[in-house]
């Protein structure tokens, strides 16, 4: 006789569940799914400047449970163009792959050709289309971009 022992718990089972969509410094989304159902429609996910963003699942099907969904932020990756800007000046690349958020150093361009008279000094990269120029540090523009030698002659045998 099995009467004197407690009979089972059925936990109540919802019919619809709450997925949540977490991205730090944004509310929450939630959206709600039948039991057993699955969320085609995802929300989109807040741009953030300089990374890509995106949910870490992006297929929910046969939903059982409340769940909740994180947003992965990547940073993203550009390439400076250098344009040396002087004849006779050299580098050994033309191109950088820099990524958002992290310390950049830039290359150093080089003159080659002296003469007794004049020697190029090169002064700084500034950015094309602007006076504004880039200097080692984090690097904080959205995008590729081509960087523009700027460069000042010497004159003399002592320069």
């Amino acid at each position: 006789d099995f009467s004197s022992f407690p009979s089972p718990v059925n936990p109540t089972v919802k019919e619809r569940y709450t997925i949540t969509f977490v991205q730090e410094g944004f509310p929450d989304v939630e959206v709600s799914v039948k039991r057993g159902g699955a969320l085609t429609d995802f929300p989109t996910p807040q741009p953030v400047r300089g990374y890509t963003v995106t949910w870490e699942r992006t297929e929910l099907s046969d939903i059982q449970q409340d769940l909740t969904v994180n947003a992965l932020v990547t940073a993203n990756t550009y390439t400076i163009t250098y344009v040396i800007g002087y004849e006779g000046a050299t580098l050994d690349q033309e191109t950088q792959e820099v990524v958002f958020g992290q310390e950049i150093e830039l290359f150093k361009a080089i003159y080659d050709e002296y003469s007794d008279e004049t020697v190029k000094i090169f002064v700084e990269w500034q950015i094309e289309g602007t006076n504004e120029a880039l200097e080692n540090g984090v690097y904080d523009i959205d995008g590729d971009i081509t960087l523009i030698g700027v460069w000042t002659k010497a004159y003399g045998p002592n320069y």
